[in-house]
């Protein structure tokens, strides 16, 4: 659990050409003044995350609150099994998954839920490509104006199959 008054608060970071590493079983809460990650990759290859409990929250009304970000080049990789909670006053940004530059990722089985914020990204592919997203349950309860249950943006052939998007009531 990290609570800090920082830049941004990570609950597990994984860095460059940190490879074939698993993430299992864990609970993992961030809580911080402007942004707040649950889990960040920034290049790692063959990672599997199975079967966490991620929730993120920030408290001041201009950052982003990631579940899960796996970002720069990212390669086989895994993220299957897991409950994701975004939450953020109204100012901020609720992606539960976002991959950027990742390629060949599964996102399984997930169970993701954003609240409040200005806007919501259920799952968020950056010029992400090759990756299989599938069977994930996406609650999107945002406050503002924009909300996405899956978002592609410069992204190419990727699966997306049987996801269930629903539009929650923010509280």
């Amino acid at each position: 659990k990290t609570a800090g008054s920082g830049y941004q608060n990570y609950g597990v970071y994984i860095r460059t050409s940190s490879n074939y590493n698993r993430i299992t079983n864990n609970t993992i809460q961030t809580n911080g003044t402007y942004s707040s990650v649950g889990v960040y990759t920034g290049g790692g290859n063959d990672n599997k995350l199975l079967n966490n409990t991620i929730s993120t929250y920030s408290y001041t009304g201009t950052g982003t609150n990631y579940g899960i970000r796996m970002l720069s080049t990212s390669y086989n990789n895994q993220i299957i099994d897991n409950i994701i909670t975004t939450s953020a006053l109204s100012g901020n940004t609720n992606p539960g998954i976002q991959l950027g530059s990742a390629t060949n990722t599964t996102i399984y089985r997930n169970k993701i839920t954003t609240t409040k914020g200005s806007s919501s990204y259920g799952i968020n592919l950056n010029l992400a490509h090759d990756n299989n997203v599938s069977l994930n349950l996406i609650d999107i309860q945002t406050t503002g104006a924009t909300s996405y249950g899956l978002y592609l943006q410069g992204s190419h052939n990727n699966t997306l199959r049987e996801n269930n998007v629903t539009p929650g009531t923010a509280t």
